[in-house]
């Protein structure tokens, strides 16, 4: 389990490690905090960046560390604007983006927030996408630590009143479920796009398919699949949309473990789709086109509705 102060840190160290930056040059490494007056993030960039030239909010920072607890007009036009100029001046600039519930927010006050936040996630990488693709840069897929907040009682805050294969898809297992994740995304300009692909080769492609294949990671992946469609931005979200986009993850972690488990199962669907990782990525993508099939329906009988 990690705190975002660590994730922060973590996130820096493998920067370096794809750079290949000496010790002796991590003082000349310039750290950045876009933090939209979130004194707790911020706090966590200054600690991850002690060995480094902290300089608050920089264009020409070598890394910027941006969160967006919640995004309105006004943040992306600020975000926008900024980071814009800090990519077209520093070509080697990365960026990372942390969207959404975090250690830096408060805990929910009750479950209608919890959902409320939960859904307004979704929302952020909704319009963080095609944000980043306005600056013109290249990104790749979420990168994921989880994390506990403490409940009023001090103990780890348990997620409770769902079934337990739903549990076990949001939070890895255990009957006692209390991980929640934070989402970041790596983005960087085209002409350093080799960033992106060394990052991946050292961080991602690495894991084992229980990892990079497993339930958290399906759930993280179908988000962002439904996130940055060009559909996205003709529907409003609602709490029903969320929970769908849930049972469509969960079918398609049934269906991977029904290969991993069933001998025959896996035999055909490996012939069909070569390997684990291609059958999973169909799956995903047809949770997609049912995520997108069911809104339209929506739309057409709620159209039918007010015009009867």
């Amino acid at each position: 389990m990690t705190s975002s102060s660590d994730s922060i840190e973590t996130l820096l160290q493998r920067f370096l490690a794809v750079r290949n930056v000496k010790e002796e040059d991590f003082a000349k490494i310039k750290i950045a905090c876009y933090h939209f007056g979130n004194a707790s993030f911020e706090s966590s960039c200054k600690k991850a960046a002690d060995l480094h030239d902290y300089v608050g909010f920089e264009c020409d920072a070598d890394v910027l560390f941006v969160y967006f607890d919640f995004i309105d007009e006004e943040r992306k036009s600020r975000f926008l604007g900024d980071c814009g100029k800090g990519m077209s001046t520093h070509a080697r600039k990365v960026c990372f983006v942390l969207c959404g519930d975090s250690p830096h927010m408060p805990g929910p006050t009750d479950e209608d927030e919890r959902k409320d936040r939960s859904l307004a996630t979704l929302r952020i990488h909704m319009v963080v996408h095609p944000l980043l693709d306005e600056l013109g840069t290249e990104h790749g897929p979420p990168i994921i630590f989880p994390f506990f907040r403490p409940s009023a009682g001090g103990g780890k805050q348990p997620i409770s009143e769902m079934g337990v294969k739903q549990l076990n898809m949001l939070a890895g297992g255990g009957k006692e479920v209390f991980e929640l994740s934070e989402s970041w995304f790596v983005s960087c300009s085209p002409t350093s796009s080799n960033f992106l692909e060394q990052y991946s080769n050292m961080y991602e492609n690495s894991f084992s398919n229980g990892v990079l294949w497993g339930q958290q990671y399906v759930l993280d992946q179908i988000t962002t699949m439904i996130a940055t469609d060009p559909r996205a931005g003709l529907y409003t979200l609602t709490e029903k949309h969320e929970e769908y986009r849930n049972k469509l993850a969960l079918w398609v972690s049934t269906q991977l473990d029904k290969f991993d488990e069933d001998g025959t199962f896996r035999g055909k669907m490996t012939q069909k789709y070569k390997s684990r990782e291609g059958f999973g990525l169909i799956l995903m993508r047809k949770a997609k086109s049912k995520f997108y099939a069911t809104m339209k329906r929506e739309e057409a009988t709620e159209v039918g509705e007010k015009s009867a």
